[in-house]
């Protein structure tokens, strides 16, 4: 599995546990893939078009809200987890 880690939380975060996890996982912080300012809409589509991410967020209320309208909704993974 793949976490991605967004700008509202610290690269150092994410690079520590991706020592703790790896082999088995990976954990990427948005600098390590894409510009430090990138919009929300830029990396989400691209995380979309690949598989197995886990998006890992330090939003808070009102920047979620941002986040939430960003997201491409039509490529959501629709499915139940039972």
């Amino acid at each position: 599995m793949r976490f991605f880690f967004d700008n509202n939380l610290p690269p150092k975060l994410a690079k520590s546990l991706h020592v703790l996890v790896e082999p088995h996982h990976q954990v990427v912080h948005l600098k390590a893939k894409f510009a430090a300012d990138a919009k929300d809409e830029t990396w989400m589509l691209e995380l979309a078009k690949e598989e197995d991410w886990v998006i890992v967020s330090g939003a808070t209320c009102e920047s979620e809200k941002t986040l939430t309208k960003s997201w491409p909704g039509d490529r959501l993974d629709t499915r139940s987890s039972s």
